[in-house]
């Protein structure tokens, strides 16, 4: 099993606007829906209060990465926990 790590979670701009969940929620998939990356299309999205939570698997760390920043700036985030998992590389299984 995998546990969150300091990485996982990121503080952001605690000076925007609030928005309500469902619109913040929204826009985070909007932006990782548009992205050049196919992957990160298939990323799932909850918020709770500014908070948004990453979920999904994608083939590196890469990827994990890349969803994390995407969604950083949209307005609403304050904090990002990044769900995300990655196979193990060996066997191509995501880790539970």
């Amino acid at each position: 099993m995998v546990e969150a790590s300091s990485t996982d979670l990121i503080e952001c701009n605690e000076n925007r606007a609030p928005k309500n969940n469902c619109q913040t929620g929204d826009a985070v998939t909007s932006v990782l829906r548009q992205s050049n990356y196919s992957v990160l299309r298939l990323i799932s999205v909850e918020c709770n209060g500014g908070t948004i939570v990453l979920r999904g698997t994608v083939p590196s760390y890469f990827m994990k990465q890349i969803a994390q920043e995407t969604v950083r700036d949209v307005d609403g985030v304050k904090r990002t926990v990044n769900l995300i998992t990655v196979p193990d590389e060996s066997t191509g299984i995501p880790p539970f």
